[in-house]
């Protein structure tokens, strides 16, 4: 089912918006959802929690989406 998604949402919006864009904000959605799974522990895997260095990486990939959408 998510691969499915992954191919819609990309062949919907790389037309509309760009393919850098489209990539850069579908491996954005990829490093979130990991890191929302990494704080709960998700799929038996140890908990790993949020510490300020990773959501100033998180801010980050958000600041790449930023710019690539605006370039």
């Amino acid at each position: 089912v998510y691969g499915a998604v992954f191919v819609a949402a990309a062949a919907y919006s790389a037309p509309r918006i760009g393919v850098a864009a489209t990539v850069t904000i579908l491996v954005a959605g990829q490093v979130f959802t990991a890191a929302l799974l990494d704080q709960l522990g998700a799929f038996g895997i140890a908990q790993r929690s949020v510490t300020p260095l990773r959501a100033a990486g998180l801010v980050l990939v958000v600041l790449g989406v930023v710019l690539v959408r605006r370039g």
